[in-house]
């Protein structure tokens, strides 16, 4: 058991750390002066708060202060609770303001700004204080550290696991899922504009390809209209019998000659390109 309290202690430095350096990164960064930055902020103090409690209550020395269910316990576990069903809300305002920001970027600036977030976190706040008033009244509910095992426990009575299934785990499983549903929502929406932004991209690409064959196409039945002429003359010089040898051959020539000066005449250079 010895082992156990120098895990916990090491994963909540590590935790403490990496949250303290995401608040000096939001402190520092002109970005991040939003309501996206603010709650993450908050999110990461939380974090915070949660990590040196805890930690630190496993080092307590065994004092009737601190023992099980001791009045002390109960309140730090109360702020526990508080904190961690504020920590699902702050989530789902964070999934709610990106939601917002990149699917409905004009509406943000009415229903995500700095005012809403602060009113909506307050709202947040006292939801969260009030979900935890059956442990400060109700006898029989309470959470709290329990020694022998080394984990936060709530009260093995009826109140106690009335408490964890319909106010704790309940609640929390509703904000997970409409967390869940908003993230997928913007990676649906930023999946569609990734490949709308492909297939205009590849749009564009095909009707230049299209107009430089169309270009070269042209060009190369300007280059080789010369020499058709001069055949055609030739042909005409040399007498009948040469015209009735190559009667055949010249009429399918002249029919492509028509069609593809047609097609020169329909479709120029001007009107190919995009």
């Amino acid at each position: 058991m010895e082992t156990a309290p120098l895990i916990i202690h090491m994963i909540s430095t590590a935790g403490f750390i990496s949250n303290t350096i995401a608040l000096i990164t939001i402190y520092r960064s002109p970005r991040l002066q939003s309501p996206f930055g603010f709650l993450c902020a908050v999110s990461a103090g939380g974090n915070i708060i949660i990590l040196t409690m805890y930690s630190t209550w496993y080092s307590l020395p065994e004092w009737p202060l601190f023992e099980y269910k001791s009045f002390l316990s109960r309140y730090v576990g109360i702020i526990g609770v508080s904190i961690w069903s504020l920590g699902f809300r702050l989530h789902l305002l964070i999934a709610f303001n990106r939601m917002m920001a990149l699917v409905f970027p004009l509406a943000s600036y009415k229903y995500a700004n700095m005012r809403t977030t602060m009113i909506i976190l307050a709202v947040g706040i006292v939801l969260a204080i009030a979900q935890t008033a059956p442990l400060m009244f109700v006898e029989e509910a309470w959470f709290c550290y329990e020694p022998i095992h080394m984990v936060w426990i709530f009260a093995p009575t009826q109140w106690g696991q009335i408490y964890e299934r319909y106010f704790n785990n309940l609640p929390s499983k509703v904000e997970f899922v409409m967390t869940v549903a908003m993230d997928s929502i913007t990676l649906i929406h930023l999946e569609l504009m990734k490949r709308k932004a492909a297939n205009t991209c590849q749009s564009a690409i095909n009707q230049q390809s299209l107009a430089k064959y169309l270009e070269v196409k042209l060009f190369f039945q300007a280059a080789f209209s010369p020499q058709l002429q001069c055949g055609t003359q030739f042909t005409l010089l040399t007498g009948k019998l040469i015209i009735d040898i190559f009667h055949t051959k010249f009429e399918i020539f002249s029919k492509k000659s028509k069609k593809q000066s047609t097609v020169v005449k329909t479709i120029s250079p001007a009107n190919s390109r995009p």
